[in-house]
């Protein structure tokens, strides 16, 4: 089975994020797991071990997203990475992500959100 993995360290915007993901998924009837973590190293740990085919990460978290976008960079993983930030998209491909999503969490994030779901998996 397909899965996504997606790292936040507030609850409730894991909560947000992961509700947007799965309308995408189901929007889009196409089947994946979503896990989430609350911590940048959890998440570079657990992309090094599992087969993930696509990740989120927050850009403010005590493990900075960008120190987990270089950190999954330098192990040779082309997972496709996603910073979520209030103005990711500059910094997050200079690090090494695939792009970033404005955190807004409105239409546009879901929009957003579903666009990266169809780039990757469908």
């Amino acid at each position: 089975m397909t899965k996504i993995i997606l790292a936040d360290d507030d609850e409730d915007d894991r909560v947000i994020l992961r509700h947007a993901i799965v309308t995408a998924l189901e929007a889009e009837d196409i089947t994946a797991e979503v896990e989430c973590v609350s911590d940048g190293k959890e998440l570079v740990q657990k992309v090094r071990e599992g087969d993930y085919a696509l990740s989120f990460t927050d850009r403010q978290m005590p493990y900075d997203g960008l120190r987990v976008v270089q950190d999954i960079r330098r192990t040779g993983s082309a997972i496709p990475l996603y910073m979520v930030a209030s103005d990711p998209q500059q910094e997050a491909v200079e690090a090494g992500a695939d792009g970033g999503i404005v955190k807004t969490y409105g239409t546009r994030f879901y929009e957003e959100v579903r666009k990266v779901i169809v780039k990757h998996l469908k």
